[in-house]
């Protein structure tokens, strides 16, 4: 299950809890992130040891811009508050090796 970030608290406490959190900076105009955006839905099903989160880049400037996040869609893994892993751009198979090594992490 994906849950969408709705305030910067809200972001905050998520990131900062021991597990292990994978946000989609996603922007909804965006070809890209419309397209992968199935395929992170059904990581999210398979892969339940670890927290799906998904930021809107034109509702949360402020967080897209604290992440480093410039191309959409971008995948970053949180543990503890700090970055663990990033991908940006739609790519499955980089994705799907992004959730699978943070999943060996949890």
């Amino acid at each position: 299950m994906i849950t969408e970030i709705t305030s910067a608290d809200q972001f905050r406490q998520v990131i900062t809890q021991d597990a292990i959190s994978i946000v989609d900076y996603h922007a909804p105009w965006c070809g890209p992130s419309k397209a992968i955006l199935p395929m992170f839905a059904q990581l999210s099903e398979l892969y339940n040891r670890i927290n799906f989160y998904k930021v809107d880049v034109d509702e949360h400037a402020q967080l897209t811009q604290e992440a480093g996040a410039r191309v959409y869609p971008t995948f970053i893994i949180y543990r503890g508050g700090a970055k663990v892993q990033t991908i940006s751009g739609a790519n499955p198979e980089g994705l799907t090796t992004l959730i699978k090594s943070a999943v060996r992490q949890a």
